[in-house]
């Protein structure tokens, strides 16, 4: 459903239930091909995006907005669902329909196209989506319209992020930390061999300074290579070796069965910090999945007594909470996680807010604040990102009882802790006056 027609032929909408056949699991996954974002060019000008997510196996879910010269403008949001046989597209937008969603069934699908209809509906009473076919994605609304059926297209194009610069920060110091030798190279020479746990005519392993885990070991080629970047086809038997070595080494350590990871940091976003490619042989404690840093016992960072702020220590656990957001009459259920990351560099806080309306429509909202200095009282600084695709520098301020945490200067949260226990979070959005007004209120206790 392409709301900037919508607009133009101002529409009211309602929902109405669809007989059609049933579908299986199997029929839905070729959607998923759908996730990431789409773009078309209007005939006003600006770009219309269509971004996907895939929030389970069973359900996807975008938010389509125009970019128009400076102005982002929100068009739709649609979720679409396979429950007990039935394939459902629902859509929701802004100003029509009392904002209630609009939901069309999945009447047929031969050969990639899905049609969905709602005959009830006065336009469109189907929209038609095709499998995405490399990047290309080909969507369609039709109904009657003065007399005739109206057929739009809306031919899609992916949209392919720009490739991401690397801080010119970092780049200097790669640039200095290359003109002088390696931090391995005494290592490598011999001149500290208490350190040195094996040595060959390729390798040198060593323990890390900073393990993260029981066993911490950095297989160096002898030879330098900056990062795993400026490998070739030459240095293919010397990566074999160290891969070789790493599987000896955790024989030797008895950490083979038990499991252990391998990992090469790359740059700037990976934490590279040696610009001389090394392998990281960790085990000696479950890790856990690789997206999961549950290992990362949060009672170990309350014993860091150097590192540790009182914000930190009041914060790291998980808290849980239920409310009612008052402006929208949805129901919450909220979940808020503080933990440290990595490499104890940054700490993270998670908020995910599950919402239903009365009509037990399911909706999801998650965000993430990643600090990187903290302070006992003062201004912590970071980034955040969330599920609608937004992400930018925050402004924090911290004095003791509140964080207030400001995004891209139009959002505010305030975490209010009313006691060791318990914190209060609220939103504000600011609207025309400069003016903060509260979008919700919601309370947490830690788990």
């Amino acid at each position: 459903m392409k709301t900037c027609l919508f607009t133009l032929f101002s529409v009211i909408f309602f929902a109405v239930q669809t007989s059609a056949q049933s579908f299986s699991l199997q029929d839905f996954a070729p959607l998923y091909g759908l996730q990431g974002a789409w773009g078309l060019t209007t005939k006003r000008g600006g770009i219309l995006h269509e971004v996907w997510q895939i929030k389970n196996m069973q359900y996807l879910q975008s938010k389509s907005f125009i970019v128009r010269d400076k102005d982002t403008i929100p068009q739709e949001s649609v979720q679409l669902r396979y429950q007990d046989g039935r394939i459902t597209y629902t859509s929701t937008v802004p100003n029509q329909n009392a904002g209630q969603p609009v939901t069309f069934t999945l009447v047929s699908l031969i050969g990639g196209e899905y049609v969905f209809e709602n005959k009830a509906h006065d336009f469109p009473q189907r929209i038609v989506y095709r499998v995405p076919a490399d990047s290309t994605l080909d969507v369609y609304i039709e109904g009657p319209s003065s007399g005739s059926v109206k057929k739009i297209p809306y031919p899609f194009k992916r949209l392919v992020a720009a490739p991401l610069k690397p801080n010119v920060e970092y780049l200097n110091r790669k640039v200095r930390s290359l003109a002088e030798p390696s931090v391995f190279q005494k290592e490598i020479d011999g001149a500290f061999p208490q350190r040195t746990l094996y040595h060959d005519s390729l390798v040198t392993v060593l323990g890390s300074n900073n393990p993260q885990l029981p066993t911490h070991l950095l297989i160096v080629p002898n030879r330098r290579i900056p990062t795993l970047n400026d490998a070739t086809e030459a240095d293919e038997a010397l990566l074999g070796h160290m891969l070789l070595t790493a599987t000896k080494m955790a024989e030797q350590l008895g950490i083979a069965e038990t499991g252990y990871r391998l990992a090469f940091n790359t740059n700037e976003d990976a934490g590279q910090s040696a610009f001389h490619l090394h392998l990281h042989v960790l085990g000696g404690a479950r890790t856990g999945a690789m997206v999961d840093q549950g290992w990362r016992n949060i009672r170990r960072r309350l014993l860091d007594t150097v590192q540790l702020s009182p914000l930190e220590k009041r914060l790291l656990g998980t808290w849980s909470g239920k409310g009612e957001i008052e402006m929208t009459g949805k129901s919450a259920d909220v979940l808020l996680k503080c933990e440290p990351d990595l490499q104890n560099h940054y700490f993270v806080l998670s908020l995910k807010k599950d919402l239903r309306d009365s009509a037990n429509s399911a909706e999801t909202h998650e965000e993430k604040t990643y600090f990187k200095s903290v302070g006992t009282v003062g201004r912590p600084e970071g980034v955040f990102l969330n599920s609608d695709g937004n992400m930018g520098q925050i402004e924090a301020v911290y004095d003791g009882k509140s964080l207030i945490v400001k995004q891209t200067g139009a959002h505010k949260i305030i975490y209010r802790f009313l006691d060791d226990n318990t914190i209060e979070i609220s939103d504000s959005f600011k609207e025309k006056g400069n003016k903060w007004k509260e979008h919700s209120r919601l309370t947490v206790r830690k788990m």
